[in-house]
């Protein structure tokens, strides 16, 4: 072992794998077609050539073995007169669930084809471990000598794609580096003059063509947002090129890639969406948390013949500004930057290029702007602040955030390319998500009034259609939004209206987290509403007398029920089954007398409503005539919450005969009679009916009684009537 004075001339550099998640959390005080995941957009630009290289290396020497279990140990490298001499590696308890071997060795770089910008000054450095990420950060202390004037970074390099990653500094001594690692690989140290990283330097990626389209709002399972998942799926696309060479990312998946696209509609770009949210939802925010907290810089000290882990000064802005100009300038590609506040929450983005004293950066939060940058005073060594926020939410909501500490986080060093990789395949086959998001059922209230299950192609001879969303998993309530041709319809009582034809909705489901509605997922179902073809309205001479009828009455009586109810009332017993009547007017007996409604015509179509002071009852209908007899259609809902009826018919064919021609001394009438309930089932296109009632009681609570029909026997008799008079 070597004193750390040994080390005393030599620049230190920190070098950090960390597969961790940058949470973006704030702390707060007390119309469409077409196959799913295809490509919509058809912007093309040429992209920057893949810049690799080959390495060669000489014979490889073993420095170190040893296992390490779950409680966590040592390794360190005690080699006099090799570079490596002092090499150290420590695993922090419950990083692996099982011991580990792990075998340590280096070999000379003779030689490689990446140009002058990489001038190693360490062997090719090997840590092999079974491969498995780690639960917990292992820090690693590494021996580098690098001249003043040189900037010297580590590389990690892939055999395979022979690509070049920089690998993210924490914190230097005079004579090593300090490594924050979950995973290793093969690595070195290179150095490159500090004149040269003053020159500018750019990626080739660009906000409005390589970001995704949408806005970073979190979701049902990044509540706090998912700007590091928005980053990364980004900086992934950019430079794997999944789709294929020169295409672009912003725009292709809007609306999952379907025509036409939806550009003023976010929401419906649920595959992209989702996917950064999961990628977010794959990092652990514990591991955030422990790399925050390593912002101030770990570094091993030789003391009383062992070593030990130190808290030392951090890096700086000027080195921190110098990962990324020489990270881009090497690899050619986009980096991820994180941010912390003091104040609390943090933030990621895409530095993509360095521009003078700027950083210029894609922010999820502001998706397609291509000016937004921070700024670094080299004659302060300091980074201008820079103002965004967890999410944008948060800033139209007034509470942006000023983030002080910048951070270069690199490339893959936050979660494997791999994973990534993984969880496209899903966004590709339309699953992404599915293990992490709620699921759920979109249901509509059928004829027999029950919820079941909305299809795509679903037909439909009502006007008036129930939505409503069902949770499968999950803890907190879902809830709905309703669009149509790229605007949201207005919901009442979960009701919305059909126009004739084919009805594309688009069903945004939210779920409450934290007493506010986040993202969960759109999806499109094609409804289509079967309007009955068009009759012709009655003859004259019938018309005349329907015009004169004043009073309009129905009756659905004796229909075979089951309700429900609940409360501490307990009028009937839940689940009894009985028959029920009908009336319309629904206060119809208790007004007394001959029980209509009053009813007032304008051409075809009859209203009436409010038959008693203070009730708020509605009708409202139209007539028309085919095959020798008159259509009746109708809308009825009483509003009344003690005994709240919805109920509606269509085209229920009355026989003239009683209008035109009259009894002896009979009403002038037009009237429907039937008492076969499977019969009357093929009019009636609507029946709903709730009931609550509170009833006061002396010296305690309210006694409180809710019930609603269930559903409803159409397969016995019945009795059905209505009239005008």
């Amino acid at each position: 072992m070597r004193s750390a004075a040994k080390y005393a001339l030599f620049l230190a550099l920190s070098i950090v794998l960390i597969a961790s998640s940058l949470s973006c959390i704030t702390i707060k005080a007390p119309g469409k077609t077409g196959s799913q995941g295809g490509s919509s957009s058809s912007k093309t630009r040429p992209h920057p050539p893949v810049r690799t290289g080959d390495i060669t290396i000489g014979p490889k020497v073993d420095l170190a073995s040893q296992s390490v279990g779950p409680s966590g140990g040592i390794i360190a490298v005690a080699k006099p007169g090799d570079p490596m001499d002092g090499f150290v590696i420590s695993v922090s308890p419950s990083s692996f669930s099982d011991s580990r071997n792990f075998k340590i060795s280096s070999a000379p770089i003779t030689k490689h084809s990446f140009g002058a910008d990489i001038n190693p000054v360490t062997p090719m450095i090997s840590v092999e471990n079974a491969g498995a990420p780690s639960d917990k950060l292992m820090y690693v202390r590494v021996p580098v000598k690098v001249p003043e004037q040189y900037f010297a970074m580590g590389f990690i390099y892939d055999e395979k794609s022979k690509q070049l990653e920089g690998m993210p500094l924490v914190s230097a001594d005079s004579g090593s580096i300090t490594v924050a690692t979950k995973h290793f690989s093969n690595f070195f140290v290179s150095m490159i003059e500090k004149a040269l990283l003053a020159k500018d330097t750019d990626s080739g990626f660009r906000p409005g063509i390589d970001d995704w389209e949408f806005v970073n709002n979190g979701s049902y399972i990044a509540s706090g947002g998912h700007c590091e998942g928005q980053s990364l799926t980004a900086m992934w696309y950019y430079c794997t090129q999944p789709d294929g060479k020169d295409l672009c990312l912003f725009g292709r998946y809007d609306n999952n890639g379907k025509k036409p696209e939806t550009p003023d509609l976010w929401e419906d770009d649920s595959f992209g969406y989702r996917f950064c949210s999961v990628i977010q939802a794959d990092n652990k925010t514990e591991l955030a948390q422990d790399f925050w907290l390593n912002l101030a810089g770990k570094n091993w000290v030789w003391i009383n013949n062992k070593w030990e882990m130190k808290d030392v000064p951090g890096i700086g802005d000027g080195a921190t500004f110098n990962l990324f100009s020489y990270s881009i300038r090497a690899t050619g590609e986009p980096q991820e930057v994180a941010m912390w506040s003091s104040s609390g929450g943090g933030h990621a983005m895409v530095v993509y290029k360095a521009v003078g004293n700027a950083l210029y950066v894609s922010d999820p939060n502001y998706p397609g702007i291509a000016d937004r940058k921070i700024i670094y005073y080299s004659g302060e060594g300091k980074f201008k602040p820079y103002n965004s926020g967890a999410n944008r939410k948060e800033i139209d909501a007034g509470r942006g955030t000023s983030f002080e500490k910048i951070l270069y986080s690199g490339k893959s060093t936050v979660l494997p390319w791999d994973k990534i990789a993984q969880r496209w395949t899903e966004f590709k086959n339309g699953t992404i998500g599915n293990d992490k998001f709620p699921q759920y059922e979109i249901d509509y209230l059928d004829e027999n009034n029950k919820w079941v299950p909305l299809v795509d192609g679903f037909s439909t001879r009502n006007k008036i259609m129930s939505l409503g969303v069902k949770r499968i998993t999950g803890a907190f309530p879902l809830a709905l939004q309703i669009y149509r041709e790229g605007k949201q319809l207005e919901v009442k009582n979960r009701e919305i209206e059909l126009k004739p034809g084919n009805n594309e909705l688009g069903i945004y489901v939210l779920g409450t987290i934290n007493n506010e509605e986040q993202y969960v997922d759109f999806k499109y179902f094609n409804v289509k509403y079967e309007a009955d073809e068009k009759c012709t309205p009655p003859p004259a001479n019938i018309m005349s007398m329907l015009q004169k009828t004043t009073k309009f009455r129905c009756e659905l009586l004796n229909l075979p029920t089951d309700i429900v109810g609940s409360g501490s009332m307990q009028k009937w017993v839940p689940g009894f089954k009985f028959t029920k009547h009908f009336y319309i007017p629904g206060n119809g007996i208790a007004m007394g007398g001959d029980a209509t409604m009053p009813i007032t015509w304008s051409g075809t179509n009859f209203s009436g409503g409010g038959s008693v002071s203070g009730y708020k009852d509605s009708l409202s209908g139209s007539v028309c005539y085919k095959d020798g007899q008159v259509l009746v259609s109708f809308d009825y809902a009483n509003n009344d919450i003690k005994d709240n009826l919805k109920f509606s018919v269509k085209n229920l064919p009355c026989d003239p005969e009683r209008l035109t021609r009259p009894a002896s001394k009979g009403p002038t009438e037009l009237v429907y009679m039937n008492t076969e309930a499977p019969v009357v089932k093929t009019y009636v296109s609507r029946l709903e009916w709730t009931s609550h009632e509170e009833r006061r009681v002396l010296n305690g609570p309210n006694e409180v009684w809710d019930a609603y029909l269930k559903s409803a026997d159409w397969t016995k008799q019945c009795g059905f009537d209505i009239f005008f008079r």
